[in-house]
């Protein structure tokens, strides 16, 4: 299992440098998170104290590598508790290799926000209560 978790990596890998190479690097970044509307009722309306959390595959964009997505969605009560005038329960964070520096534009839904963030290994570009 060790010796795949070692190919797949190599293959991630080799897939970035061909993308760079042929000049195809990814300018924009589409996820989809399967069942999302049945999988976010489930979550609230389930009485946990948690959030819930999705993470995208890692990918490479804009000739940065190692980008991953991650998706937290409040449960109602606390969401309220934080903030009783705003109805958003969702925060988007995205997470990149220590060192690099990037600037763009985060759509989710229907909010479009321009990001600047360089990244440290420890804290993501976060985007709190954006849906």
């Amino acid at each position: 299992a060790a010796h795949f978790k070692v190919v797949d990596k190599d293959v991630y890998e080799l897939k970035c440098i061909c993308s760079e190479v042929g000049g195809f690097a990814a300018k924009q970044v589409e996820w989809v998170i399967p069942d999302a509307l049945e999988r976010l009722r489930e979550t609230k309306d389930e009485a946990c104290e948690e959030p819930a959390t999705w993470v995208s595959p890692k990918f490479c964009a804009g000739g940065a590598r190692g980008l991953q997505l991650e998706m937290r969605v409040l449960p109602r009560d606390r969401a309220h508790e934080e903030n009783p005038n705003d109805s958003s329960d969702c925060s988007v964070l995205l997470w990149g290799v220590e060192g690099l520096r990037l600037s763009g534009t985060l759509v989710v839904g229907n909010e479009c926000m321009e990001v600047r963030h360089a990244f440290d290994s420890k804290a993501p570009c976060l985007l709190p209560r954006v849906c």
